[in-house]
């Protein structure tokens, strides 16, 4: 059975076993020297919100199935928004979007400030940011941080 794990494990020359023990993040990390396109393929399981469950004790085999809604990553966000808005980003919100860009989920913090806001500060130096896609990107950055 081909499945993201199993082939995590032979790149790795590991037991799916082994491998179930990592969080993808780390896995990532760990294959991305010996399989550039796995590694790729991790990161969009990642922020599609794929998780990996155990299949079939018996066996221990393990399949990836899609899990609830789950936010995506604060970095897919903010590359989301780099790319909408182009060179035309605001001066005052290019430093809070550049640390989003290295940012994983809400809980992570940048030097001395919390991602939380972080995002704060970039929405609220993004009021030019402005159309269709820029009120869904902030919408959901709003949702992350628990802001009507």
């Amino acid at each position: 059975m081909d499945t993201l794990h199993t082939r995590i494990a032979l790149a790795l020359g590991w037991t799916p076993l082994q491998a179930a023990g990592f969080s993808l993040l780390a896995l990532r990390d760990l294959v991305r020297p010996v399989d550039a396109a796995l590694a790729e393929e991790i990161t969009r399981h990642v922020e599609s919100g794929d998780v990996l469950r155990l299949l079939d004790t018996a066996t221990k085999a393990i399949e990836v199935k899609p899990a609830k809604p789950t936010p995506r990553l604060v970095c897919a966000i903010a590359r989301d928004i780099r790319k909408d808005w182009g060179v035309k980003i605001n001066y005052a919100a290019q430093p809070y979007l550049n640390a989003m860009l290295e940012a994983e989920t809400i809980h992570d913090d940048c030097g001395y400030d919390s991602m939380k806001s972080i995002i704060l500060y970039f929405l609220n130096n993004a009021r030019s940011y402005r159309g269709e896609k820029a009120k869904a990107l902030k919408a959901e950055l709003k949702q992350l941080v628990g802001v009507k």
